[in-house]
């Protein structure tokens, strides 16, 4: 009969309280640089320009994956979250996303279910649009947050797309009421096609679109850092991220998406925090990118590395190859 051998020596590691915290911490950080405000800002604007006078407009919000849409957007429900007013329940603003594969009725039937709205199976475009109609009046709504607008350009024709892009406009005609469009940036190509709609589209914002060639593009950028690095409560000498060639570095290794920024930096933290540093190095980065960017990157794909050849990571196979519109 064996014997069961219990291995004594093993010990389960440590609950390390501090970087859990900070972990949470990190995780719900809202990087507030620049764009983000300026399109926040904007989108808030366009809310109080339509409450006021009543006149519908539209804004467009572009971003890569990663570059702020989903946190922009939980921000402003944050800000106009849905309010008992006694006899209706009011909406500021509306969110939606533009369903796969959209159709006229796809889209007002994604409209109509926040608004707790109900139709026919079969219900025609007519019915759903005199439906969307009577609920927004009702519930006050004078903003349709609508994301995923890329979609109208990825599936289905572009006459579709351009259906869909006009009955927008009539909506915002009949109910007196605002759009702002999310989405990926090759949407432009939309309002490139679509006169009407690049008229009523008063501004265009683009959250993630830093170059380095343009200097006031690497300001915005470090300070994007900075008010990350500023946000984490550990005590440690943080010096490096003032430095021109680390902010580079740091470019290269997130394709400039504020949200891989945001990992990368994290990871990089609490990797710190877990070792009790006194001080972050690049080494401490290059761990970082490693385990959560690019583990298998060869010495001259590595921004962290003198032998980097720098160039941007987005060449098949690397990191970001799918981020290039």
């Amino acid at each position: 009969m064996k014997t069961l051998t219990i291995l004594s020596h093993w010990r389960c590691p440590m609950f390390n309280f501090e970087a859990e915290k900070q972990a949470f911490n990190l995780r719900s950080t809202v990087i507030e640089h620049k764009r983000f405000c300026e399109a926040r800002d904007a989108i808030e604007n366009l809310y109080q320009r339509t409450k006021l006078y009543g006149e519908p407009g539209s804004i467009a919000v572009c971003a890569f994956s990663g570059g702020g849409k989903s946190t922009l957007i939980r921000e402003m429900g944050r800000k106009y979250p849905p309010a008992d007013m006694d006899t209706y329940m009011e909406l500021p603003m509306l969110f939606a996303e533009i369903p796969a594969s959209p159709s006229i009725s796809s889209v007002a039937q994604a409209l109509i279910d926040p608004l707790d709205g109900h139709y026919a199976p079969n219900a025609t475009i007519g019915s759903l649009t005199e439906t969307l109609v009577i609920l927004i009046q009702q519930r006050h709504t004078k903003v349709l947050v609508i994301d995923e607008f890329q979609h109208l350009l990825e599936r289905g024709s572009k006459i579709k797309a351009m259906e869909v892009a006009d009955w927008f406009k009539g909506l915002m005609n009949r109910a007196r009421v605002s759009l702002a469009i999310i989405g990926l940036p090759y949407i432009s190509r939309l309002f490139a096609a679509n006169t009407q709609l690049r008229r009523r589209t008063q501004e265009t914002y683009y959250l993630n679109d830093w170059r380095l060639t343009r200097k006031e593009d690497v300001i915005e950028f470090r300070s994007a850092i900075k008010s990350f690095a500023d946000s984490v409560e550990y005590t440690c000498d943080r010096s490096i991220f003032g430095k021109g060639h680390v902010v580079n570095m740091i470019y290269f290794a997130s394709n400039g998406v504020i949200g891989h920024v945001a990992t990368l930096l994290s990871e990089t933290f609490l990797c710190v925090i877990e070792a009790g540093k006194k001080k972050i190095e690049i080494g401490d980065l290059e761990r970082a990118f490693r385990k959560k960017i690019w583990p298998d990157a060869p010495a001259n794909r590595n921004p962290f590395c003198k032998s980097f050849d720098e160039q941007a990571l987005i060449m098949p196979g690397d990191p970001f190859a799918e981020e290039t519109y």
